[in-house]
């Protein structure tokens, strides 16, 4: 909620990079506290330029690992049927 908002870049809690593309605006997310960095190194929202939306998130672990979760297909207020809740 944050990063659509704007108010990520006073989260006290990481320090924020931005970056821009052609295509993309990158914020890259550096946890501050000893306790996070233990685990999480890095995480990347990427945003599409024409409509905000999300592209991609990239979780980079301590370790070097990561989990990268792409977008496809995205469908913005559309509207969905009661029954697909029962």
């Amino acid at each position: 909620m944050q990063s659509a908002d704007g108010s990520i870049a006073k989260n006290k809690n990481y320090l924020v990079d931005f970056y821009e593309s052609k295509t993309e605006n990158l914020i890259a997310l550096h946890p501050k506290s000893k306790q996070m960095k233990a685990y999480i190194s890095q995480i990347e929202v990427y945003f599409d330029k024409k409509d905000f939306s999300v592209n991609r998130f990239k979780l980079i672990e301590a370790s070097g690992d990561n989990l990268t979760v792409r977008f496809f297909n995205k469908e913005m207020n559309v509207a969905i049927l009661e029954s697909v809740f029962e």
